[in-house]
């Protein structure tokens, strides 16, 4: 009798905090500037492994997420990339409904990874230098070594 109530007991202390962490889900549209459905959309959420990929209806859910907030980044062909910040709350099933400009009208911005995570280089608390094509065309760049003329602290040599 005593082993069948320390299983039980064993069973509860293990199964309880188990039952309450709660597997989430994440849903919304993705749409184009016209209100129009974006199919073949890519939306994964930043520092994992969770995405989806949208429907002829421009819809996503991405499944078995906890509780948080979270950085979505959005990428589909003819689009530039959005990324928004999300939460997630247990009890409130919002969809959210983000728009993507078109490629030709806005760059994708730029995402950094010096600390081993994505990040937007201008929340990066490092010094950064970023070029642009247009940059490296009128400034006639053809190689690394010819970098250091125009990035300050960098140095580079011919290995």
């Amino acid at each position: 009798m005593r082993k069948v109530i320390s299983c039980l007991h064993f069973f509860i202390l293990f199964a309880i905090p188990s039952l309450s962490q709660q597997s989430l889900s994440l849903s919304g549209k993705i749409t184009d500037k016209s209100s129009s459905p974006v199919q073949g959309a890519s939306v994964h959420v930043l520092n994992s492994n969770l995405g989806a990929i949208t429907d002829a209806g421009g819809h996503f859910t991405i499944t078995s997420i906890s509780t948080g907030k979270y950085i979505i980044e959005i990428t589909a062909i003819g689009y530039a990339s959005v990324s928004q910040a999300v939460s997630v709350s247990s009890g409130k099933s919002e969809e959210i409904t983000i728009q993507l400009a078109d490629i030709y009208g806005q760059l994708d911005e730029v995402l950094v990874s010096a600390q081993k995570k994505e990040e937007n280089l201008q929340q990066v608390p490092f010094s950064i230098s970023a070029l642009t094509a247009r940059q490296v065309k009128d400034y006639r760049l053809w190689n690394n070594k010819e970098l250091t003329a125009i990035i300050p602290n960098l140095y580079s040599n011919n290995s």
